[in-house]
Order: C-alpha cells, then structure tokens, then sequence
C-alpha cells in the first residue's frame, strides 16, 4: 500500500476576491426573491449553471426565476431543473 498524497492546498484568494464573495453570500441570503439571468446566445454551461443556482437557492427557501434573451433550446431540456424551473425569456435583454 502506498502513503496517500497530502491533501492538496486550496488557493488563497486575494482579500477583494474574499470579501466578493461573502458580500455576494450575504446579499443572496438576506434576499427573499432572485432573478437569475444568462448571457446571450444561452448554451449548454448557462442552462445547467442557471438550473443549478436556481435549484440551490430554491432548497434555501428562496423564490427563484430564470430568465434569458432566447428560449431554451430543446436539446438542453434533459437539464435538471429544466421540467420544473421555468426559463422565462424577455426580449428587452435580447
């Protein structure tokens, strides 16, 4: 049996980049309703990343929505969250 590696160093952020993040948490978790919006052209990485946020801030008790300049393409409705977030789209972002 071979020693196991040392586990490795998670990276030490620049103190801006910590105090973004923590003002970012406290902004989500103080907040009652969210609006999670994508970049044009949505693919593959927006659905599943604004499925993702949205589903973890609905398990936190938040009310959530989705929005994007297009529709959802039909090839991501596999996504999880996909069935029961809905992907509202507003042509003023578009």
């Amino acid at each position: 049996m071979q020693p196991s590696e040392p586990p490795a160093k998670q990276p030490d952020l620049k103190p801006d980049v910590d105090a973004s993040i923590l003002a970012a948490a406290f902004v989500l978790g103080r907040a009652e309703r969210i609006l999670v919006l994508g970049h044009r052209g949505a693919d593959g990485d927006v659905a599943g990343s604004s499925f993702g946020l949205g589903q973890a801030l609905q398990e936190m008790g938040k009310t959530v929505q989705v929005f994007n300049a297009q529709p959802l393409d039909d090839k991501w409705a596999w996504l999880p969250g996909a069935a029961w977030l809905p992907w509202r789209t507003c042509q003023h972002f578009a």
